[in-house]
């Protein structure tokens, strides 16, 4: 069973006009990309 986790940040100015789960790769970097773009896809990571 997975556990949830929150997670919150501020997207700076100069990411904008990126992709999600490029922004998403530099503010949590301790997560994979491939995690961060699976939590997208299942609709766990929002904006």
């Amino acid at each position: 069973m997975s556990e949830n986790i929150e997670l919150r940040a501020e997207v700076p100015s100069e990411l904008g006009g990126q992709r999600l789960d490029q922004v998403a790769a530099q503010l949590f970097a301790e997560h994979s990309r491939s995690r961060l773009s699976a939590w997208i896809k299942d609709g766990r990571l929002t904006v």
